[in-house]
């Protein structure tokens, strides 16, 4: 009896941090959009995961390489046959602010002021406390949650070097998507699937705070140059 009380617990734990994930994670699509029509989709889709109140987006910077702007879809989340199901309410047109290739990495901000986000996933994971055989979840374009183990640290992938692997599987739309610890806690992006050498088929993903530290990096870069590009007045 106390066995199954514990599993109850446990899953009721699983299924509140599945909840909590899910209403942060977004589906991404980039866009060539003109404010005043209806804007033309492009073909590529990815996930993403919003990170604070005001609708900022977390995405794999593949995703979106090369556009402007991007369509994002934000999830609703109810329930289906006793689990947890997806319910698509609306897109919102967000700007493609800051890119970092080096680590795959891109910053969405909506275009238009929009209604306060309640479940962001504000609570990142700090690098330093990961550990392998760490249990996590990962979430993407078309998927309730998977589970799996973090597999190694400090891997690199088609140049891409500070990378995690976990084992959690990722499929086509997938790239961008969150990925949480244990606590709820997101400790990064899924940027690829592939292998290490023969080992078996692998989910690649950068580390949130690296994803973070390089756009933050980016954006001031940006912002320097712009300032030496801006003309100068005389009195």
């Amino acid at each position: 009896m106390k066995a199954q009380v514990g599993q109850d617990e446990c899953d009721a734990r699983r299924d509140a941090l599945v909840r909590r994930s899910l209403a942060a994670t977004v589906s991404v699509e980039p866009a060539d959009y003109d404010p005043s029509g209806t804007g033309v989709k492009d073909k590529r889709f990815g996930t993403g995961v919003i990170i604070n109140g005001r609708g900022w987006v977390l995405t794999a910077n593949h995703v979106v390489a090369g556009a402007r702007y991007a369509v994002v879809t934000v999830q609703h989340i109810g329930s289906k046959g006793g689990g947890l199901a997806f319910a698509w309410r609306g897109d919102i047109i967000m700007r493609v602010a800051i890119t970092a290739p080096e680590y795959d990495a891109a910053l969405l901000i909506p275009l238009d002021r929009w209604t306060a986000f309640s479940d962001p996933a504000e609570h990142w994971g700090i690098y330093a406390d990961l550990v392998p055989g760490e249990l996590v979840w990962h979430f993407g374009r078309s998927s309730v949650g998977k589970s799996g183990q973090i597999h190694l640290l400090g891997t690199e992938f088609q140049g891409i070097k500070g990378l995690m692997t976990i084992t959690a599987p990722a499929v086509m739309g997938d790239s961008g998507g969150p990925v949480f610890d244990r606590h709820g806690r997101l400790i990064g992006l899924v940027i690829a699937h592939g292998t290490l050498g023969s080992e078996e088929s692998l989910t690649f993903c950068v580390p949130v705070m690296t994803a973070i530290s390089a756009l933050i990096g980016a954006g001031e870069e940006a912002l320097e140059k712009a300032r030496e590009d801006a003309p100068t007045t005389s009195p």
